[in-house]
């Protein structure tokens, strides 16, 4: 079955994240993706004739707020029905360097099931012009330490990068990235849902396209 995924926009209107250009501003870009994300499941549903990946969205609240919220879902999830499920929070990189751009993923260095979700959706994104800047592992970051689930955050690219804001605030080229991703999502979810019933995964193995096989 496909797992349930938890879906957050990163920052909210009270703090906003990164702002650069026209119309560069973190919390509405990752907002419009994840909607576009969650849209695009319904689309590849109808196309290929299956049932699609179950989405919750994360109200739009601090981040404690979101992870109190993500925690509790976690727990009915899976204590009480056993269902597998993982929480992805969107955001857009920023540098002081504005020649820095790309895509990445990070995920709790231990949980390989995490880590194959974040080697997935970077290589993703990549195909509509990012450079990809791959999975990292990471204590540090609130959101993975956090959350009681399997978690990814993933960077969709510099807010400070011309090229990378370019696609991003274009509607048209925005909505092609969610795309990517949500195809991404919906191909991994059978590979990994079971690994994901668990509080910590049993390391699974899979080779990505280059033929790495994650530890």
């Amino acid at each position: 079955m496909q797992p349930i995924l938890i879906l957050s926009a990163g920052h909210s209107p009270l703090d906003p994240g990164a702002i650069a250009g026209v119309r560069g501003i973190e919390y509405e870009i990752t907002t419009s993706l994840c909607w576009e994300i969650a849209g695009a499941f319904g689309l590849l549903e109808r196309a290929r004739g299956v049932a699609g990946t179950p989405v919750a969205i994360v109200p739009t609240v601090s981040l404690n707020q979101k992870l109190k919220w993500v925690n509790a879902l976690s727990d009915v999830l899976l204590e009480r029905r056993n269902l597998p499920h993982w929480a992805l929070e969107i955001h857009v990189n920023a540098h002081t360097n504005t020649a820095a751009n790309g895509v990445e993923a990070w995920h709790w260095p231990s949980n390989t099931s995490g880590g194959y979700i974040a080697n997935e959706l970077t290589q993703a994104a990549a195909k509509e012009g990012f450079r990809n800047r791959g999975r990292k592992g990471t204590k540090d970051l609130y959101w993975i330490r956090k959350a009681k689930c399997a978690s990814v955050l993933l960077e969709v690219g510099f807010i400070t990068n011309a090229e990378d804001r370019a696609k991003l605030v274009i509607g048209r080229t925005r909505a092609a990235i969610a795309r990517r991703v949500a195809t991404a999502i919906m191909d991994l979810g059978p590979r990994v849902g079971e690994t994901l019933r668990r509080k910590a995964p049993s390391p699974i193995v899979v080779p990505d396209e280059s033929g790495l096989v994650l530890p």
